[in-house]
């Protein structure tokens, strides 16, 4: 249903048939406004529109260090992360989706990647002593 609703919107808006107050809070919106802030995000495409839309989610399913070696004495390090994903926002056609469960019954993926610097995400060692 929101998504459907977020299709007629769209099309309303690009036919110039939307209702004039509609019409000016859809002018006044903002590239990234709907982005609930969440720490990690992705991007996939949006069952609505099929534009670029934003993943975002909070917890950490997984966690892998890379390195890289740049030069000879030089190292390169960071984190990939699996992320659940917990919201969807497309600036295109204001599509919002604010649970997992939302995000999982509109087909979109379940996790995504991100990475991160090292010391964004680090995870001390407990009760190695």
């Amino acid at each position: 249903m929101l998504i459907e609703r977020a299709r007629q919107r769209l099309g309303l808006y690009q036919s110039g048939q939307m209702r004039a107050t509609e019409a000016q809070q859809w002018a006044q919106y903002r590239a990234g406004d709907l982005s609930a802030g969440l720490s990690y995000s992705g991007s996939t495409n949006c069952p609505a529109c099929g534009a670029d839309g934003k993943l975002e989610g909070e917890d950490v399913e997984a966690a892998k260090h890379e390195v890289e070696q740049v030069s000879e004495d030089d190292y390169d390090s960071w984190m990939e992360l699996t992320v659940g994903a917990e919201y969807f926002s497309c600036d295109r056609c204001r599509l919002v989706l604010d649970s997992f469960e939302l995000v999982d019954s509109a087909g979109l993926p379940a996790t995504f990647e991100a990475t991160t610097d090292v010391g964004d995400y680090w995870e001390p060692e407990y009760g190695n002593d």
